[in-house]
């Protein structure tokens, strides 16, 4: 089967998304002729070959701060439809522009399209207006994608829940996945006298990352650490918001080897964002069986089981968030058992080659 996955933002580009798209391609080139179109912002390569399937990148404005990737021409994604005898299209998270224009011409061809729902809820952006502005445009680009995709696959029970809201004809579950395998490190600990705490994500506002260093900053604690990992436009204003506290450390855009490796030393993580569809960074977190605090968005508490594998919090709730930490940081033994329940719940639900596979199956049958 001739499949072609467009991927707004793919390798190199780091991100949760990006990083299951790229897991998927690597999957699907295994057994289908994969090509993935995505986006050309400087000096990537327009056309290659890795690890078994084609890349193909066209040219895009980059918006919104770096989060709206916008294609210069649509001639030449029609072109790509036109050229190209693809038999089933997968698209990933509805709103980018991208999406609509192959959904538009895939339609014209009365090509198989698939489409992966990352999202569990609308956009959430600092400015009301902009947020309201996002809504309505969602509402339009957004349910025409899903509309008019033959199998809507959310990553999570709640992005299922969204997708149907948004009218999509037909639903299915794909669970956001990890490599298990790469990220298993429950033997390799490091013992230390410190207590680290991480955050791992993009640098943006809705990430929530300046709830946790302005509480993190009223815990007393020489032997406490707090990683801050990613990279992303809010990266200037998180490092003033911890200037003046020298036990907060910045990894800027580090090798998915520099994430496991942290995540390996790891003893607290923490996800204080404000949406959600299902977060990559905290399945990895549990893949490496670290401790978890997580703000119940999304699909969040399908991963985390409050008091049994980790704690939930409600977005913004900087008073919770503070005492959970404190509770963590005080007792190992809580630690120690949250984590081994959470590496098991991941290990059970979220390794990456049984959910694929199991996704494969499903479109192959469409």
């Amino acid at each position: 089967m001739r499949i072609l996955l467009v991927s707004p933002y793919f390798f190199p580009h780091r991100g949760g998304v990006e990083q299951f798209n790229l897991e998927l391609s690597k999957y699907l080139a295994k057994s289908h002729d994969l090509t993935v179109l995505s986006s050309k912002f400087n000096s990537e390569k327009e056309s290659e070959y890795f690890l078994g399937f084609k890349i193909v990148r066209i040219p895009h404005f980059n918006l919104l701060g770096g989060t709206l990737p916008v294609p210069k021409s649509n001639l030449i994604v029609k072109k790509i439809i036109d050229s190209s005898n693809f038999e089933t299209i997968i698209t990933s998270t509805r709103f980018f522009p991208i999406n609509f224009l192959i959904t538009f011409y895939a339609n014209r061809r009365k090509l198989k399209h698939v489409h992966i729902e990352h999202g569990s809820g609308f956009a959430t952006l600092r400015n009301r207006l902009l947020s309201l502005i996002s809504k309505v445009y969602d509402l339009i680009i957004g349910r025409y994608v899903l509309r008019s995709a033959d199998v809507v696959f959310g990553i999570s029970k709640k992005s299922v829940d969204f997708a149907k809201s948004l009218g999509a004809r037909r639903t299915d579950l794909f669970y956001n996945s990890v490599d298990c395998k790469f990220f298993d490190r429950t033997t390799n600990k490091k013992n230390h006298d410190r207590i680290i705490i991480a955050f791992i994500g993009r640098f943006i506002h809705a990430k929530g990352i300046h709830d946790l260093i302005e509480v993190f900053k009223t815990i007393e604690g020489e032997n406490l650490v707090l990683k801050i990992v990613g990279a992303g436009n809010y990266e200037h204003k998180l490092k003033e918001l911890s200037k003046a506290d020298k036990r907060i450390k910045f990894i800027v855009e580090p090798s998915r080897e520099q994430i496991r490796d942290l995540l390996c030393a790891t003893d607290i993580f923490v996800n204080p964002s404000y949406n959600e569809g299902l977060p990559t960074s905290v399945l990895e977190a549990g893949a490496s069986s670290c401790a978890a605090i997580a703000t119940d968005v999304g699909g969040t508490s399908e991963i985390i089981e409050h008091n049994k594998s980790g704690l939930l919090i409600r977005p913004a709730d900087r008073g919770k968030l503070c005492l959970y930490l404190k509770k963590l940081i005080n007792d190992k033994a809580l630690r120690l058992s949250f984590s081994k329940e959470l590496n098991k719940t991941i290990n059970n639900k979220f390794c990456f080659d049984h959910n694929a596979a199991n996704f494969q199956s499903k479109i192959e049958k469409i």
